[in-house]
């Protein structure tokens, strides 16, 4: 019913600019010509007085809806590899917003699908990367201290194996990591969830993105797809 009298306004405004101007014949006994004239100019002065409310209506949205994507939180991260440190893993962010946003991390990071917890609160999700207008901020892990919390690894190796060149350092750890994991690798996975706020109160959640570590390059590989969509995506939280 609501779309019929859109699609017909300008008819259902002639119709009753009519019934109007009967009624002042009838009154007042004025003129058909005078009546006629009466009847166009308040269809007229109706229909531009109904065009300038709905101008009003789509400029007021389109305001709106422009207000909300300025104040919307958005950032774009990467994770990198450290040519001089091979096990350690830096991590970018930047703020891609037209105000300052404070970011959550949480990398999820498990070891044969048992979870790292009490890593760092930067990789955690319990600090905030705070950012003023398009900064970037850098940070980053090692894989070798996801290992000392599980007590996988004591903190004498872990000197040991850094104090090597880049390209022995490999060698060193997967040789350490082999003996401990019984002559296996074991299966490293991260995966990133990305929360950000700002102080109008806006927040943007970013759908995870699971990586394997790969130990023969000392690098996280990011998988590109999955079997469900994001939304459906089960959020694994340490």
């Amino acid at each position: 019913m609501i779309e019929f009298i859109k699609k017909n306004v300008l008819f259902i405004i002639f119709f009753i600019a009519l019934i109007v101007a009967k009624l002042l014949w009838n009154v007042s006994f004025f003129s058909d010509g005078i009546l006629l004239i009466t009847a166009f100019i308040i269809l007229w002065y109706t229909w531009e007085t109904h065009q300038i409310r709905e101008a009003e209506s789509i400029i007021a949205k389109e305001s709106k809806e422009r207000i909300r994507k300025q104040q919307t939180p958005i950032i774009g991260y990467e994770i990198f590899k450290s040519n001089s440190k091979p096990h350690d893993t830096g991590f970018r962010i930047i703020n891609l917003s037209d105000h300052p946003v404070a970011v959550q991390v949480n990398c999820n990071f498990k070891i044969n699908e048992k979870p790292i917890t009490n890593y760092s609160p930067a990789y955690d999700g319990k600090h905030f990367w705070n950012l003023q207008y398009r900064q970037t901020k850098e940070g980053h892990f090692s894989i070798l201290d996801l290992f000392l919390v599980m007590n996988l690894i004591p903190q004498e190796k872990i000197r040991e194996i850094i104090q090597n060149k880049p390209y022995e350092i490999r060698e060193k750890l997967i040789g350490w990591i082999i003996f401990k994991f019984n002559m296996e690798l074991p299966n490293l996975t991260m995966d990133i969830e990305i929360n950000c706020h700002n102080d109008f109160g806006k927040s943007s959640k970013y759908p995870p993105t699971h990586y394997d570590f790969n130990f023969d390059r000392l690098e996280w590989i990011p998988i590109i797809t999955s079997d469900k969509p994001y939304w459906k995506y089960v959020l694994k939280s340490s």
